[in-house]
């Protein structure tokens, strides 16, 4: 055995950080361990809930309900962002497939908040742990396997100030008034309505309202014909600003109306009608003057088509802040032809009150893209990045809301008084920021700093809406510009040049970078999502079969059958990191987002080849339990993989949390029936946790196996029957997690099945180009990919395009 050399260290005096790396020095390579080796870590979780302290006494108290969409993010011990989430809307949020080590947890401090005292009462489950001044909670160690619920944070309202009337000498000053516009929305049809409001049905009074949280929590709701008005109740507190807005309204050129009723349920106090330049939602902002539980109706405007749902959103404020008209004074007084301002001494006296202005709400916005071609500009064919978290701070660097971008990539700050603002972006995981203001349109540039994130600090107007605040980012290793194509109109096959015998697809959903291994030429092709351009090609190795990618590292993964390896390439510049032997005749890889760990199973070898995927280094080898392993499927929920087994006709599972040891009871045999019944094709939904299998029993059709997959193994839901798979058998399977629908290539006719993710029986069926084999689907844009084998071409189905 190798002995290393002793030595000594000198350490300075006080706090101090060592690295020490051994590198192995033996002329004979270390063998890849298996199944026999090491066990690999189980990954642990740590959460749990931000709640409305009502009684600010840091205690979780029954009744006391969660605060929905607060940013948490995890940090290292030394300060390096790991993650961000946001909480639910029951006010919970989890970190979950967490390596053991030690981490920290950072609440966001909602506007108009305080966090609650630290660490009150002896019980460490029902305490808040944010400390109130930064938000940070104390940093805590995870042993493998560790679930730790115990790190909350409280939110509640500060006290209402007691004002205090002095008598001081002040300056008079005589001003004109800036004038301020009042919104008005931009129709998208149109024609003018041709009518009021829908008049009440009995079953709309105030009194027959649903109670409802006013703390940040969504709901959507759903109109009915006989119902054209939905109500509500809560609470308000007299000395708080409430706000209850409609979002999302379906479709969206359709109008809403909120009527707000006192606490009698009979009397009307008011009509809210657009709130932002536009659009046809509706916010409600009301003082009460008492408090009570007050109602409040939500109606249909007729005349703009007929409103079918929409999101309901409220919130409360504390009272208190300042109400500023015009804009900000100029740094020196320097006399006007609009203001003159005189000093003269004020005797003392009563003060005489003076009422306070109505405030004039204004909002601001708008977007976060993907920027293609790196060059700070939005461009038609360029998404927007979903979940980046948006601070609205004020000019010191004061937070004072934080939203996550929608599915579209769009945010706003709604009901904002006028003031001073600065936004800061929060930076996904791969990217950089685009240049900032580039080109004529500020409406179409980035204005966040590439270095921090933030905007410039900004005026915003009474009763202005600026959506013109925008970040684009873009992966670091630069543009890759396309081909002119416009986005294409689905559904749609086009042929791919170069390509040949396309076996496997890969979808980056937050690129929308299609990935296409051709098996004939030794390739991968990388293609826009959107337009189908081919932006590029990689030689990899021979025979490239099975290709993945993990959307957070932007790594895409080729599992080479003649060359027995996987070749690791950059998703951006398609610059090949790294080769790492697998084992004889890889078919297919997957991977694991949480763990960061790749799967590539071995036909030849019936084994499973696991990958790290943050050193692209081999962590074991193990058996899949049968021979001929061609499919595979991985359960992150559970840390488990699935393999179909071909030539012993079974589905094994392997358990990540003990060494990825086959759990024998838990093997089955599907596709009962016929005279050579084999498993091929394999996937998973980790919404519904459903496995799905193509097998080939005999004949001309498949069966498509359906299974819910828990602790205690398989369950079969059902078979069902569809179309032939060919000589291969059934090869490709996608999920859509927006639906639950799963997508089978029917290779031997042409043709995808669908399989209904909530009824589990054939719900459509769809066309392709020839011989469809590899199939994903991007569920943030809804499209489905086809690599067509012996047609050389991708076939792209909107996932609308089935039922």
């Amino acid at each position: 055995p190798y002995t290393a050399p002793e030595f000594d260290v000198e350490v300075p005096p006080g706090p101090t950080c060592m690295e020490i790396r051994f590198k192995n020095q033996q002329a004979t390579p270390t063998p890849v361990p298996t199944a026999t080796g090491t066990a690999m870590p189980v990954p642990a979780s740590l959460g749990d809930l931000v709640w409305l302290d009502d009684d600010a006494d840091g205690i979780q108290d029954g009744g006391e309900p969660g605060v929905a969409n607060v940013p948490v993010r995890l940090y290292s011990p030394f300060g390096t962002l790991l993650r961000v989430t946001a909480t639910g809307a029951d006010g919970r949020y989890l970190f979950a497939d967490l390596p053991p080590g030690d981490y920290c947890v950072e609440f966001a401090r909602p506007g108009g908040y305080v966090f609650s005292p630290l660490n009150g009462g002896a019980d460490d489950a029902l305490d808040s742990d944010a400390d109130p001044d930064t938000g940070r909670a104390a940093c805590t160690n995870l042993e493998a396997g560790e679930i730790d619920l115990t790190w909350d944070a409280g939110l509640h309202y500060p006290p209402k100030p007691t004002m205090t009337a002095t008598s001081t000498p002040t300056a008079t000053s005589t001003f004109t008034p800036v004038p301020t516009s009042t919104l008005t929305p931009t129709p998208t049809n149109t024609a003018a309505p041709t009518c009021g409001p829908d008049e009440y049905e009995d079953d709309d009074t105030p009194l027959m309202a649903r109670p409802f949280k006013m703390i940040g929590i969504s709901q959507k709701h759903n109109f009915f014909p006989d119902n054209d008005a939905d109500c509500f109740s809560f609470e308000m507190e007299e000395g708080k600003e409430y706000r209850l807005t409609t979002l999302n309204l379906d479709p969206p050129d359709t109008d809403t109306v909120i009527d707000l009723y006192d606490t009698d349920g009979t009397t009307l106090l008011a009509s809210f009608d657009d709130f932002a330049n536009g659009t046809y939602a509706s916010e409600m902002v009301w003082k009460p003057e008492t408090t009570g539980t007050y109602y409040a109706c939500v109606r249909e405007y007729y005349g703009r088509d007929a409103c079918r749902a929409y999101t309901i959103k409220g919130s409360a404020y504390v009272i208190g802040l300042p109400i500023i008209i015009g804009p900000p004074p100029p740094p020196t007084a320097t006399p006007t032809a609009t203001a003159t301002v005189t000093s003269s001494p004020v005797p003392p006296a009563t003060p005489t009150p003076v009422a306070s202005p109505t405030p004039v709400y204004a909002a601001l916005g708008d977007f976060v893209w993907l920027d293609y071609d790196a060059d700070g500009i939005q461009d038609a064919n360029e998404p927007g990045i979903p979940n980046v978290v948006v601070e609205l701070q004020d000019c010191d660097g004061n937070m004072i809301r934080a939203t996550l971008t929608d599915g579209s990539g769009h945010y706003l700050f709604a009901a904002l008084n006028a003031g001073a603002y600065r936004l800061k972006f929060g930076l996904s995981s791969g990217y950089v920021f685009s240049p900032q203001d580039q080109g004529a349109s500020d409406a179409l540039d980035s204005d966040a700093n590439t270095t921090t994130g933030l905007t410039s600090c900004l005026w915003l107007p009474p009763a202005a809406f600026d959506p013109t605040w925008d970040a684009g980012m873009h992966y670091g290793s630069g543009p890759v510009t396309p081909t002119a194509t416009p986005v294409v109109t689905l559904p749609v096959t086009v042929p791919v040049a170069n390509l040949s015998h396309p076996k496997d697809v890969a979808v980056n959903p937050n690129t929308h970078r299609i990935y296409i291994t051709s098996r004939d030429s030794d390739r991968l092709y990388m293609l826009d999502g959107m337009s189908l351009a081919v932006l590029g090609s990689v030689t990899v190795g021979d025979q490239p079969w099975g290709v993945t990618v993990n959307p957070t590292t932007n790594k895409v993964y080729v599992a080479n059958w003649g060359t027995s390896n996987v070749t690791v390439v950059d998703g951006a510049s398609l610059g090949v990191i790294k080769t790492i032997y697998v084992g004889p005749n890889p078919t297919f890889a997957k991977h694991n987002p949480y763990t960061n760990t790749i799967f590539v199973v071995t036909y030849g070898s019936g084994s499973v080849a696991i990958i790290d995927g943050a050193t692209d280094t081999m962590k074991a080898t193990v058996t899949s339990g049968g021979s001929g392993s061609w499919g595979l499927a991985v359960n992150p929920n559970l840390n488990r993989i699935y393999v179909s087994n071909r030539d012993t006709r079974n589905i094994t599972t392997l358990d990540g949390n003990n060494n990825w040891a086959v759990l024998g009871s838990q093997t089955v045999t599907p596709c009962s029936g016929g005279s050579a019944p084999s498993p091929f094709g394999l996937e998973f939904n980790p919404v519904n946790d459903k496995l799905y299998n193509a097998c080939a029993p005999s004949g001309s059709v498949d069966t498509a196996a359906i299974y819910l997959a828990h602790a205690g193994g398989l369950s079969l839901i059902a078979n069902r029957t569809i179309d032939s798979g060919g000589g291969d058998g059934g090869g490709g399977i996608a999920i859509d997690t927006t639906n639950g629908n799963a997508f089978f290539t029917n290779s031997a006719s042409n043709s995808v099945t669908v399989i209904g993710g909530s009824s589990d029986n054939v719900v459509g069926w769809a066309a392709t180009g020839y011989d469809p084999f590899g199939i994903r689907a991007d569920p943030t844009t809804g499209r489905i990919y086809v690599a067509n084998r012996s047609g050389n071409t991708l076939t792209v189905l909107p996932n609308s395009f089935m039922p």
